[in-house]
Formats: C-alpha cells, structure tokens, sequence
C-alpha cells in the first residue's frame, strides 16, 4: 500500500512539473500577445478620443445629409464651422457645402461663411480654385469672355464640362438615395462594362458603353465592347484616386460573387488632407 501511495505522489510530482514547464515555455508567447492586445487597444482608445474630440460622426452626418439633399441640421452645421475639430475638418465641411448647395444657398451666406472661416486662420486658396473651375464650367465669369475663335472655343469647352459635371452631379445624387443602387459613377461605368449583353439587368449598358472610348490593345483601334463579355477589369485613375471610390468596387465585387473580379489603381491616392492640399496648391496659382 506504502509503495502504491508513493507512486501515485510521484506520477502527480512529474505531472505538476511538466504542467509548470509547459506554462513557463507558453511565457514569451503569452507576454507577445499581451502587448498586441495592449497596443491595439492603445490604438484604439486614441482614435475614439480623436473621433470625439473633432466630433467626426456629426462631421459624417451633416456632409451625408448635405450630399443627399436630405433635411440636415443647420444649426449644427453653424456649430461645427464655428469652431469644432480642425481648421480643415471644418473647411472641408464648408465646401462640401459650397458644391452640394449651388445655387440653393441663401444669399450672403457663402461669403459670411467664407469670412468666419478666413478669420479663423483658414486657407481659402481651395475654394477660391472651386470657384474659378465651376465659373469656367458654366461657360464664363465676372470678367467679359474674350470675343475670338480661341475665346469661343473655350466656352464651348466650358458649356461642354457643365453639362458633363451637370449629368455626373445628377447621378451622384440618384445612386447616393437609392438605397438600393448605392454605386458610385466609377462603379456604375465598370458595372455596365462587364455585364453580360443578353441579361435582362443589361439594358442600360449600351448607353454607357457608347460613351466610352474602347480600344484593341494590339491594334489600337477602336472597337464595339458590347460585342464582348468580361469577367474581370483593371480600372486605372489617372490622377488622385481614394478609398471610397475602391471600397465601392470592392463591395460591388464582393455582391457578384465568384463571377467579376477587379483591381483598382490611381497616380496617387488621396487623403482628405492631401486633397485638400492640392486644391489649395492649384488655388494659389495665378
């Protein structure tokens, strides 16, 4: 009985031990995942104390509500151009505002709001582009237009781009109210590319596709892309591309399943920041 009873504490000696070998050889693992834990939550802590702080949810809302000509709240909108989050949060904001509203706003309100924001320290060389691209969209500005070939060449181009900006403006709105046809123009362009010509979702396609330029890679020369059917697409900005316009691909992607497959790239790809960086770079030219 004596032997049986001390080999049975020494099976449970040697168990112990190899559980406490088991447990000391785990430390350097268990201390590695600690610190991931505690730098994501580090991370994590920081951006909502960043998010709070610039208040970028009402940001969020009140530039949805504005986009979608929704009823938004003005008096928040005052609130945040008066002084919440940064000078560019807040001018941004601003031209959000100036590019939805148009000719709705009230007037004088674009100037006063101009004012505030300039008094603040603000930047306005961004707006001041804007304004001299949508004068020259709408074929003219406050100065007179030159009366020469050249001159009328270039407002035809001009009455050209507003109808351009006009139609993408008009199509921007319908898919951002439509719940159910949330794609962004880009989207929509690669969604009637790659739809099959003999489905019943495709009657539109042609009217989109017509107003592309589609060429043979080999030769060149142009083609009729409604003849084909495409299961993948490389879709190529040239100039700044953002993320929005990627995650809108990529969850019209994911909608399709197995069947479509795209990559999207750009020159650049922006930041809200490095955007409005370039607006004021080409708003400082003379």
């Amino acid at each position: 009985i004596n032997a049986e009873y001390m080999g049975s504490q020494g099976d449970d000696a040697e168990g112990s031990m190899q559980a406490v070998n088991a447990l000391m050889s785990s430390v350097p693992e268990l201390k590695e995942q600690r610190r991931f834990v505690e730098m994501h939550t580090i991370l994590s802590c920081t951006l909502l104390e960043h998010v709070r702080e610039r208040q970028l949810d009402a940001y969020t809302m009140v530039e949805a509500a504005i986009t979608n000509k929704d009823a938004w709240d003005r008096a928040k909108f005052d609130e945040l151009i008066g002084g919440v989050g940064t000078l560019s949060d807040r001018l941004r904001l601003f031209l959000t505002y100036y590019l939805a509203a148009d000719v709705d706003a009230p007037p004088g309100d674009l100037p006063k709001l101009a004012k505030k924001l300039e008094m603040a320290g603000a930047d306005l060389s961004p707006y001041a582009y804007l304004k001299n691209v949508r004068a020259f969209s709408r074929g003219g500005s406050s100065d007179k237009p030159m009366e020469t070939s050249f001159g009328k060449t270039l407002l035809g181009f001009g009455s050209g781009m507003a109808a351009h900006l006009s139609k993408a403006k008009t199509t921007l709105e319908s898919s951002l109210k439509q719940k159910n046809l949330s794609l962004l123009p880009l989207t929509r362009m690669v969604d009637a590319v790659l739809q099959d010509p003999q489905a019943p979702q495709a009657k539109g396609r042609e009217r989109v596709t017509d107003a592309l330029a589609c060429l043979d890679p080999k030769t060149g020369a142009r083609i009729d892309v409604g003849q084909f059917r495409f299961s993948q697409a490389i879709v190529f900005v040239v100039g700044g591309g953002n993320y929005l316009e990627y995650q809108n691909l990529k969850d019209w992607e994911k909608a399709q399943g197995s069947r479509r497959h795209v990559l999207y790239g750009s020159t650049e790809l922006f930041s809200a920041e490095d955007f409005l960086g370039q607006l004021a770079e080409l708003g400082a030219q003379p």
